[in-house]
């Protein structure tokens, strides 16, 4: 929702979903893994007299170097609320804003993994051993251009830049604040 004000300048406020993709992609050497063969040949058995031979069957356990590799694909959805002052220029038809605020976080989930104190972590929630990003705190920047297609609709289109101002992460020393580029297009209708 924009509010007009004077001068040509606008309140903004509104809803925004957002849901982000990312790719956790581990991969590290262990140098002493075990694994078990099972029912594997460990022996033969040749009787002299008979001439028969018996096969001694078991389970070998051995030590080998592996590698590990995870890849994940992690997911963040964001539920925001945006709040911002702008201005408009207007020219026949077309009509471009540029806008600057704030949009705080109302609601988020997170899912996904990580690695945690050198062990690899599955997290899900809003708050958890990775990430805290409920309540988070952004600063955005955006522009916007639409086209009045009659009087009281138009199509818009434009790009909004988003910095995280709060930590994202649950863990201490390290400091993880987003920047964020979203695209956008749709319908406006004007009142």
């Amino acid at each position: 929702y924009m509010h007009p004000l004077k001068n040509n300048f606008f309140l903004m406020a509104g809803l925004n979903y957002q849901q982000f993709e990312s790719v956790f992609d581990y991969e590290t050497t262990i140098a002493d893994y075990r694994i078990t063969l099972i029912d594997t040949i460990v022996g033969v058995e040749n009787n002299l007299l008979t001439g028969q031979q018996n096969v001694v069957r078991g389970d070998v356990e051995l030590s080998v170097l592996a590698d590990r590799r995870v890849k994940n694909y992690n997911t963040t959805r964001l539920l925001q609320l945006p709040l911002a002052v702008g201005k408009t220029w207007q020219k026949n038809r077309i009509q471009a804003d540029l806008y600057l605020g704030a949009a705080i976080n109302l609601w988020s989930q997170n899912q996904g993994r990580s690695l945690h104190q050198g062990q690899i972590l599955d997290y899900e929630g809003s708050s958890n051993a990775v990430i805290n990003n409920e309540w988070a705190l952004h600063a955005l920047f955006g522009s916007r251009l639409s086209y009045r297609i009659s009087h009281r609709v138009g199509l818009s289109t434009g790009i909004q830049l988003q910095k995280s101002l709060s930590n994202w992460s649950s863990e201490n020393p390290v400091d993880m604040r987003p920047g964020i580029i979203n695209w956008h297009m749709g319908l406006s209708y004007y009142f």
